[in-house]
């Protein structure tokens, strides 16, 4: 149970959807509780793991979260020196923030508002890199996505 209870503590589940990560955090917060439970049964804590590995199982990839997580890595890596004047880089790093904690926010489920997001700040990133002062530093991957 400790060992399953450290892996699901290392899950990246801001990745997954809010409903899912919701019934993973019940299960493993029961299961932290178990083991603080000097005299539990052993069926007690067999049912808690079984409980917890369905939880675990259960989490639902949200497809729209884990685009704009890529699309945050790159613009996170993004530097307003390699770009022209010409580049609206306030507004940029205004709509990273904005992205940013909307990424955070783990209460949205919509996989149309993400959707809509992910087009917008793609097109926002590809005019940004529109701008780019040496264009041959664009990183190969950065390009394909992009595209």
């Amino acid at each position: 149970l400790e060992q399953l209870i450290v892996r699901a503590n290392e899950l990246e589940i801001h990745l997954y959807t809010a409903e899912s990560t919701k019934v993973l955090q019940a299960k493993l917060k029961a299961a932290e509780d178990i083991l603080e439970v000097e005299e539990a049964s052993q069926e007690a804590i067999d049912l808690t793991k079984e409980e917890l590995e369905v939880a675990i199982g259960g989490l639902e990839l949200s497809k729209g979260k884990a685009e704009l997580y890529k699309l945050l890595e790159i613009a996170n890596q993004m530097k307003q020196s390699n770009y022209s004047e010409e580049a609206d880089w306030e507004g940029f790093a205004e709509w990273t923030d904005y992205y940013n904690k909307l990424y955070l926010e783990v209460t949205i489920q919509d996989e149309e508002i993400y959707a809509v997001t992910v087009e917008m700040y793609a097109a926002m990133i590809a005019e940004i890199e529109s701008h780019r002062i040496d264009k041959s530093e664009v990183n190969e991957a950065n390009r394909v996505e992009l595209m």
